[in-house]
């Protein structure tokens, strides 16, 4: 199966709703801005794995793209503390309570986090000097 081909997944995935590939197909709708398409997908690859990590990034950015930054933020946090290191959500995480408003303790506990992971990342190391200067 090409994982690179819609209408291959969508049709593996009607046949296999227990399918772990649930996230690849996911993903392409919510490229395509089908937020309903993309919820439902997860929705249902989540009723059959509910600790798929990769699903449940895929959910947390769904919901970002609807607005719905808390929501995004507890699946972030399922994700990065499930013990599995996932630079994606670690950094998505940070950002969302960034704009959420979240304690300086909270920022930079994963601002720190993000740093752990990939020591180059410039944001996180730009995060946390605004946090210092804030601070200060």
């Amino acid at each position: 199966m090409n994982l690179n081909n819609q209408t291959e997944l969508e049709t593996y995935f009607a046949d296999n709703f227990d399918t772990i590939l649930f996230p690849v197909l996911a993903d392409m709708y919510l490229q395509n801005r089908d937020l309903d398409r993309a919820r439902k997908v997860c929705d249902i690859g989540l009723g059959y794995h509910p600790d798929h990590i990769d699903g449940m990034f895929m959910l947390a950015m769904i919901e970002l793209e609807s607005g719905n930054e808390r929501d995004a933020e507890k699946l972030l946090k399922k994700v990065v503390y499930s013990g599995t290191d996932h630079l994606q959500a670690t950094f998505q995480l940070a950002i969302v309570q960034q704009s959420l408003g979240r304690a300086e303790s909270t920022l930079q506990k994963s601002w720190n986090k993000v740093i752990d992971l990939n020591p180059e990342n410039k944001e996180a190391k730009s995060a946390l000097k605004e946090l210092l200067k804030e601070y200060k």
